[in-house]
């Protein structure tokens, strides 16, 4: 929460004290079980602080906080449409000669337009010392706010279009500008600092400032030193395992991933780990616990417990209980169990439970040991009950003891 709250209080605004009580209340409560995005909740807190706001908030719900955002979403950008700038209230910075150019917001109808027409918060910058450009069209209209050294938002704080990203990095590499994380998901980038001492030099060569992997890139374009791709259960952490696919009438989810090439490459990390250790022929019976962020890998029949955000991986007949946000790949006739926001992937004959938005990946195979289903599903708390064990059969969940 401590992100919303330094979000909220970068304004001048007397609206701060209310809106701070409303996330360490309702918005905690809400963020908490549900784990909506921080565009998302920056978002809702750009309306709560706004005018249009009801001057008592107190008791509104989450849901309809964010039903009242994207109404006010529509009003800013009629009014953003009256505003007029003059030669005054902006600078050309950079000028791309093709319509397309980087102004520095200087005057006071240049932030209230800018954040009218973008719908988000940039209004209220204006006085304050912050560096605020501006990416614009032929027909000046904006299409990507930055914050100098802090942030990057396109329309309503999301995602900035395709069709801009080539002129933000440019300006970003102009004014060696360095922003979060978070901000460079808008320009399509994600950190994958942690896995560059698994990846190739090809891969490298892909990064933007050394450790900014392109999304559309993919993640099939993620090789390890041996070139293969790379299918570590931590790829969970910056491509998702569920992706929704428009269908003619609605949309459902598909995984991103084939499932089997992921445990067969946690298999190899298994046995790369587990082999010169036993020198007898017997089971491998590995029993460890680690905190949160352990990374804990053991042979057949190991009993591994992690705490929230670990990596964890079995052989066959496997138990592993993780925290949340954990991700456990076990082998045949492995127990699963972790925490909310959690991935728990397990081959044939596989058992697993667990929190509320945690993800169970249950693969079955026939008698040649190939693939004949793998079904992923998010437990909801109606198709998937919490705290109740699932196995796969004939591709469906069924709850089993």
């Amino acid at each position: 929460m401590e992100t919303y709250i330094n979000y909220a209080k970068a304004f001048a605004q007397d609206s701060n004290e209310k809106v701070i009580n409303w996330l360490n209340s309702t918005g905690k409560n809400y963020i908490t079980k549900n784990n909506p995005t921080q565009d998302e909740v920056e978002h809702i807190i750009d309306y709560l602080q706004s005018e249009e706001a009801p001057k008592t908030i107190s008791g509104m719900s989450y849901l309809e906080a964010k039903k009242n955002t994207d109404k006010w979403n529509k009003t800013q950008i009629k009014k953003g449409e009256h505003i007029k700038e003059t030669d005054k209230d902006t600078e050309i910075v950079l000028d791309f000669k093709d319509g397309f150019k980087i102004v520095k917001l200087i005057g006071e109808n240049a932030y209230k337009r800018e954040g009218y027409l973008m719908s988000h918060c940039v209004g209220g910058y204006y006085g304050n010392g912050k560096e605020i450009y501006s990416l614009r069209d032929s027909k000046n209209i904006p299409h990507c706010t930055m914050e100098k050294d802090q942030q990057i938002k396109g329309k309503g704080n999301g995602d900035i279009h395709s069709n801009y990203i080539f002129y933000v990095v440019k300006f970003l590499e102009l004014m060696k500008m360095t922003v979060g994380d978070n901000e460079m998901k808008h320009l399509g980038y994600v950190n994958i600092e942690k896995l560059l001492p698994e990846l190739s030099d090809d891969v490298k060569k892909l990064l933007y400032n050394n450790k900014y992997y392109p999304i559309n890139k993919g993640a099939e374009n993620l090789k390890d030193k041996d070139g293969n791709q790379y299918l570590g259960m931590d790829i969970l952490d910056y491509f998702p395992m569920l992706v929704e696919e428009e269908t003619d009438t609605s949309f459902k989810l598909k995984l991103n991933f084939d499932m089997s090439l992921v445990i067969d490459y946690h298999r190899k990390i298994v046995k790369k780990l587990t082999d010169g250790i036993f020198t007898k022929k017997v089971k491998n019976e590995n029993i460890e616990a680690g905190g949160d962020n352990s990374k804990l890998a053991g042979g057949y029949n190991s009993k591994l417990a992690g705490g929230h955000d670990s990596v964890l991986a079995g052989g066959d007949y496997s138990m592993l209980a993780g925290g949340d946000d954990s991700m456990l790949a076990g082998g045949d006739n492995s127990m699963l169990e972790a925490g909310k926001g959690s991935i728990m992937v397990g081959d044939k004959n596989s058992k697993a439970k667990g929190k509320i938005g945690a993800c169970i990946v249950l693969c079955e195979r026939d008698r040649d040991y190939n693939l004949t289903n793998v079904v992923a599903q998010i437990i909801d708390g109606k198709k998937l009950k919490e705290d109740v064990y699932y196995q796969l059969v004939d591709g469906k969940f069924k709850e089993v003891k």
